[in-house]
């Protein structure tokens, strides 16, 4: 089972290398390689790592980042139960979601210059996909780990 899903995210950017690390659902470390950016087949990027945060612990989770990265937070008019971490180093974002329930989690954003095209593609690769709203669709990999394919704006 590990090695298809390490197959489905080798197979959407060769630069993430999955590995298991140990036994159980935590026991997996995904990385991203230097050299990576928008590969020439697809057009696609990691934007960012999205941290799911429970309702009740939304507030507290937000101080933390700015207190401890001196990091700001974006909010968005559209899309309130978002914070983008802001001013921190590297190539890959992070965003906070405030979830509307379930459990604490993470999960990654990948950006495409055609997201329909993006969409098709990892459906062909095993992917199934989910609600599609006006910047992205919600996707679930060959495990059924979330994850999204956002525009890359």
């Amino acid at each position: 089972m590990f090695e298809r899903g390490a197959a489905f995210w080798h197979a959407v950017d060769p630069d993430l290398d999955v590995r298991r690390v140990d036994d159980g659902a935590g026991g997996v470390r995904m990385e991203l390689h230097d050299g990576a950016g928008p590969t020439p087949r697809s057009g696609l990027r990691v934007g960012s790592v999205v941290v799911d945060v429970p309702p009740e612990e939304f507030d507290d989770e937000c101080t933390l980042w700015v207190s401890r990265t001196g990091a700001e937070l974006r909010s968005f008019d559209a899309h309130p139960e978002y914070r983008r971490v802001v001013g921190l180093e590297g190539g890959v974002g992070v965003l906070l979601q405030r979830l509307g329930s379930g459990p604490r989690g993470l999960h990654l954003d990948v950006a495409a210059t055609d997201r329909a095209a993006e969409v098709r593609r990892h459906v062909t690769l095993g992917a199934v996909p989910g609600e599609a709203f006006d910047d992205w669709t919600v996707m679930r990999d060959p495990l059924g780990r979330v994850y999204c394919v956002v525009d890359d704006h």
